[in-house]
């Protein structure tokens, strides 16, 4: 019977790692696995980036979860950096869809939290997002 000498253990689970076993020697998820949770995507939208966003009651409920205690609000602050751009929100912001004439179907003085959110999109339309002459008309049609 063989032993394993100094560093050949490391041969060994980079073998078993290639076989498709894990440290603890259970198999690996493989594509089409329901376990599998790096499954192939269609697409860029069904990334979670998206999918929270595009979800009115998972965003809000980050929204909300931002004036909790400081080690919950931070990491919540920073997730919303990773996430894609709500796209109920920057479509109001664009599209200057203001209820009842007022500026509050835009900016929702009731929250915080999504009224500088909305500034941050309008901010983003100023300096990235749109070309010069669109955003010329849109920055005469916001005034």
């Amino acid at each position: 019977m063989e032993t394993c000498q100094a560093g050949q253990d490391d041969a060994l689970r980079v073998a078993l790692r290639n076989l498709g076993y894990g440290p603890n020697l259970k198999r690996l998820p493989r594509d089409g696995d329901p376990e599998n949770y790096l499954q192939v995507r269609k697409s860029i939208e069904e990334m979670p980036r998206f999918k929270i966003s595009k979800n009115e009651k998972y965003f809000d409920t980050m929204l909300s979860l931002l004036d909790q205690i400081k080690e919950v609000a931070k990491p919540v602050s920073e997730s919303f950096q990773i996430l894609a751009t709500n796209p109920i929100l920057y479509n109001k912001v664009v599209s200057l869809e203001k209820a009842n004439g007022s500026w509050e179907g835009i900016f929702d003085s009731s929250n915080l939290h999504k009224m500088l959110y909305s500034l941050e999109i309008v901010e983003a339309i100023l300096l990235r997002d749109q070309n010069e002459i669109s955003t010329a008309s849109w920055v005469k049609k916001f005034v």
